[in-house]
């Protein structure tokens, strides 16, 4: 088992929730009636946002 296992899952916790909140690009939806893009809600910037609280402590 790594030593850095959290540390990584960590990582991965905040690429997904800065790219949920910042890469519109990530949110196309294509289905049966054509594409749209899907707008950031407010909880992906919550999410992103607890991120600058957790750097806040430290």
């Amino acid at each position: 088992m790594s030593d850095h296992r959290r540390e990584a899952f960590q990582c991965a916790d905040y690429l997904m929730d800065r790219l949920k909140a910042e890469a519109v690009f990530w949110k196309r939806e294509e289905g049966p009636f054509g594409t749209r893009w899907i707008e950031p809600t407010k909880r992906d910037a919550e999410d992103r946002e607890r991120w600058n609280e957790e750097d806040a402590g430290d």
